[in-house]
């Protein structure tokens, strides 16, 4: 699994939209959805962002959600 992947599988299991997720983080949903679809790796500040705003330890998107 990689870094898109287990932010999509965290927007799923959380049933939270890249609209929601983008406006927690203060980006744009275009932003957001090329980092889910993969065309686009989010810089570490925006991974952090992204983590805390889905309750995910930066472990987890780093390592793609796999334990």
């Amino acid at each position: 699994m990689d870094i898109a992947q287990a932010f999509r599988v965290a927007l799923a299991k959380q049933q939270v939209s890249q609209s929601e997720l983008a406006r927690r983080v203060e980006a744009t949903r275009p932003f957001i959805c090329s980092i889910c679809n993969g065309d686009r790796q989010p810089s570490f500040d925006m991974m952090v962002k992204c983590a805390n705003a889905l309750d995910m330890k930066l472990w987890e998107v780093v390592k793609g959600g796999e334990e």
